[in-house]
């Protein structure tokens, strides 16, 4: 188990370096084509980076709330049955985190730390 951790997370270390490379790649060419430092250019391109792909790998769940009452004189339908969904749920741990209201793609979280990387390296190295 502690085995397939270290190897997730050193593969997603591998990966977000790897992103940081590309984004140091293309932050190159955009600072030619412009004239404008690397450092300017790779601090925004990590800030993007890092907004679109928290935008992106939120994904919502409602877990499972029925609003088919709602504008209906008769609401006692739609609390019942919220009622009836509520207890079929199992509240345990793996069934929290299969119906939690935000999930994170794991390959999504290296562009993530790649992004997180991107500006740590605009702002310290280069």
């Amino acid at each position: 188990m502690v085995n397939k951790m270290v190897k997730r997370i050193f593969i997603l270390l591998i990966m977000s370096i790897i992103f940081l490379i590309i984004g140091y790649l293309i932050a190159t060419f955009i600072s030619n084509c412009v004239d404008d430092s690397i450092k300017d250019v790779m601090l925004l391109e990590g800030i993007a980076t890092v907004l679109i792909t928290l935008a992106c790998i939120t994904k919502g769940d409602s877990l499972n709330l029925n609003i088919e009452g709602l504008g209906v004189g008769d609401k006692t339908h739609a609390t019942l049955e919220a009622i009836k969904q509520e207890r079929d749920l199992k509240w345990n741990f793996s069934n929290l985190k299969n119906n939690s209201t935000i999930k994170l793609a794991f390959n999504s979280l290296s562009i993530l730390l790649g992004g997180i990387f991107m500006i740590l390296f605009s702002v310290f190295f280069a």
